[in-house]
């Protein structure tokens, strides 16, 4: 099963429960409501108490907080209740010494219920790097391991390496932040075979228990590069379901076309350690031979995409990307043609029209009641545009929407692109706003509403145009039955 490189921690669960309470008794101060009480006391594994850790009773498998306290200075706490299951954390905070800790009680069969708290100090553990790549004959990383944490200067860290097999003593650095430091280097090199390892560590006193909780990341030998689309059909398989699509499109008329092309990172012994987006670069050529130097580059999972920063050139342009992956394997596509045609393409639609058109025999072209309960459910003008060549080939400024009243003469509404757009419907502004999105298609006469028109036969007129000059225009009717 393939596992994705990313860091956690482990939190610590409870390391001891000695109770220090012997009968925690009901008093009066619960009140009469209470049908039990939780009381314990926090200590950290030297026996010395925690004052303000947040005590939380927390419904057990609802994570619904009940109620919550805080220690006193002699580590005690006690929270009234009623009868239930829960689950009792401690936690100091993000600032705190210790790590949470936690443990499931019932006050079913004991209502007066002690639960006492060992803590165990935190810790951070990160790796660097984190993925590496060996892929021949002496070919070396060197990847330290870093641990940070409030646990005394003295404390012995003890790192479980899985590509050693063994356990090493990291070596205590000088403190920073106000965090005590310990680190340790090792040299991971060619043949170690690929996948995912695990670094394991914690902190141990003189006296040979464990004081801090136990931290867990994961480090990756990743020996295998990006693959690329190709540059027609098909697809690339990096295994898991991740595929790298074709470049797209390789003719156009839409001189702003989105181009695409697939990218993924292959899987190394069922880990990978994912595309590094600040690495992705392109070598974009002109018709002319010129280097384009201009546009955007956008990294999705499973593909690269380039905005131009303008209109293209009629011609044929050169395409060649590069990435890395986060080990540091260096990927370059072949290389990939678009031809920028001057005309033909697709000539733009325009469908789903709202409300609907009776022209065609819809049911939704009779509106009856525009105002219905609340402003956001009324009825209003729209439709989609779209594109087979990319919405992108759609010219913003060229859509053009109208409505004419019942004498089909008054006009009602003129779409004005120039203003600025009002896509909340809950209440139409008045004049000629509308809201277009050109990703969608779908557009909403905003600024014209249903709301309290008169009976009638409406209609609307909307037309549009891309790119190569290609238009479309498209009338619809509908029946206003009533207004409320």
């Amino acid at each position: 099963m393939k596992r994705s490189l990313r860091r956690f921690t482990l939190f610590a669960v409870l390391v001891a429960a000695i109770p220090s309470f012997a009968s925690a008794a009901l008093d009066v101060a619960c009140g009469a409501n209470a049908t039990s009480v939780v009381a314990g006391r926090a200590t950290n594994v030297a026996g010395d108490p925690v004052q303000g850790a947040l005590i939380q009773l927390r419904q057990a498998n609802k994570d619904t907080l009940h109620a919550q306290t805080t220690t006193a200075a002699n580590g005690t706490y006690k929270i009234c209740t009623t009868h239930d299951t829960y689950d009792v954390r401690a936690d100091t905070g993000s600032g705190g010494l210790y790590a949470t800790a936690n443990q499931t009680i019932t006050t079913f069969t004991n209502p007066a219920k002690t639960t006492d708290f060992v803590l165990e100090y935190k810790l951070n553990q990160t790796i660097t790097p984190q993925a590496v790549s060996i892929p021949v004959a002496g070919s070396s990383t060197s990847v330290t391991w870093r641990v940070q944490s409030k646990a005394p200067a003295g404390t012995q860290m003890r790192l479980t390496l899985d590509h050693l097999g063994a356990t090493v003593l990291m070596s205590a650095a000088a403190p920073a932040g106000g965090w005590n430091i310990w680190t340790y280097t090792a040299v991971l090199a060619h043949p170690l075979p690929e996948g995912f390892r695990w670094a394991k560590v914690a902190g141990y006193d003189a006296s040979n228990r464990r004081i801090t909780e136990l931290g867990q990341d994961p480090y990756l030998v990743d020996n295998q590069a990006p693959r690329f689309g190709p540059a027609t059909t098909g697809s690339v398989d990096c295994g898991g379901s991740h595929l790298a699509g074709p470049f797209t499109p390789f003719a156009t008329t839409n001189p702003w076309a989105l181009i695409t092309v697939g990218v993924c990172d292959p899987e190394s012994n069922f880990g990978r350690s994912s595309l590094d987006p600040y690495t992705v670069s392109a070598q974009i050529f002109d018709p002319n031979g010129n280097p384009v130097t201009t546009g955007s580059l956008i990294l999705n999972q499973l593909s690269i995409q380039y905005l131009p920063s303008g209109p293209m050139s009629l011609g044929t342009y050169q395409f060649r990307f590069s990435i890395r992956d986060h080990a540091g394997n260096l990927a370059t596509s072949p290389q990939y043609a678009l031809l920028v045609e001057k005309s033909g393409g697709s000539v733009p639609t325009l469908s789903g029209f709202v409300p609907g058109n009776l022209g065609e025999g819809s049911n939704l072209g009779i509106v009856i009641g525009s105002g219905f309960t609340t402003p956001a459910s009324r009825a209003v003008v729209a439709f989609y545009a779209k594109d087979a060549d990319g919405q992108g080939d759609l010219s913003f400024g060229s859509l053009r929407v109208r409505v004419y009243g019942p004498d089909g003469n008054t006009l009602l509404y003129d779409y004005d692109s120039s203003l600025p757009p009002v896509c909340s419907p809950v209440q139409a502004p008045p004049g000629n706003t509308g809201c277009f999105n050109q990703g969608t298609g779908r557009f909403e006469a905003s600024g014209f509403s249903l709301f309290g028109r008169p009976p009638g036969l409406y209609s609307a007129t909307a037309s549009i145009s891309d790119h190569s000059g290609n238009s479309v225009t498209r009338t619809w009717r509908w029946f206003q039955v009533l207004t409320l």
